[in-house]
């Protein structure tokens, strides 16, 4: 389904009720603590040994070189086969991170959740300063971070004017270009002051957004521009 929420999946948001009417409502911003509660996010992903059929042996099995299995803990589904060089980055991890990346006051948490059974998680926070268009039409900041579990992608921190609720909305945020964006190594979580220069970006990104907003609304077009 387009939303991407399946059985294993939890959603938090703040606000409007997103339009797949799934997910637990918060009444006040969230803490990242209270979104990981919220959206049903505290589970860990673990790496285990992958095994091949002894083809001499019928009963033997050999571990394969060199390869993990991705596995969600609680639920013990295997996301994806990697290399043993993968480190995944826990949801606790990554909400924890956009912790020290964002200040108290900056921004604030608005929709956090898993999609297809966990293989992707993303939590948004909303800026302050809506952007208003021709004086009725507002556009909202946010930030968005988004991880994969099944090797699918970075972890990634961008500035979006998309509000994240399902797999539709996240694909459409992630076409958003620059950002953070951190391979699963050892050292991503590490980078947090590499990933704090998004939030120094914020204002001139949307600033800029907006002046080309107001650009396009007072260019006349043709039937043959369009």
């Amino acid at each position: 389904m387009p939303a991407g929420l399946y059985k294993n999946d939890g959603m938090m948001y703040v606000g409007v009720e997103p339009w797949h009417r799934q997910g637990f409502r918060l009444d006040n911003p969230a803490t990242a603590a209270e979104a990981i509660a919220a959206a049903q996010l505290d589970w860990e992903v673990e790496t285990k040994p992958v095994y091949v059929r002894n083809s001499q042996l019928d009963e033997a099995f050999e571990a394969v070189a060199n390869k993990r299995a991705i596995v969600r803990a609680d639920t013990a589904e295997v996301f994806s086969i990697m290399g043993d060089g993968y480190q995944p980055v826990q949801n606790s991890e990554a909400f924890a991170f956009f912790d020290g990346v964002i200040s108290q006051g900056e921004a604030v948490y608005h929709t956090a959740g898993s999609l297809f059974n966990g293989r992707k998680v993303f939590i948004l926070a909303k800026l302050p300063n809506d952007i208003t268009i021709n004086t009725d039409d507002v556009i909202q900041p946010y930030i968005l971070l988004s991880n994969a579990h099944d090797g699918s992608g970075a972890l990634r921190m961008q500035l979006t004017p998309v509000r994240v609720v399902c797999y539709n909305t996240l694909r459409f945020a992630n076409r958003e270009k620059g950002g953070f964006y951190g391979k699963h190594t050892r050292n991503v979580i590490r980078k947090t002051e590499e990933a704090r220069e998004v939030l120094g970006l914020a204002g001139a990104y949307y600033e800029m957004f907006a002046k080309k907003a107001d650009q396009l609304l007072n260019t006349a077009m043709t039937i043959v521009d369009v």
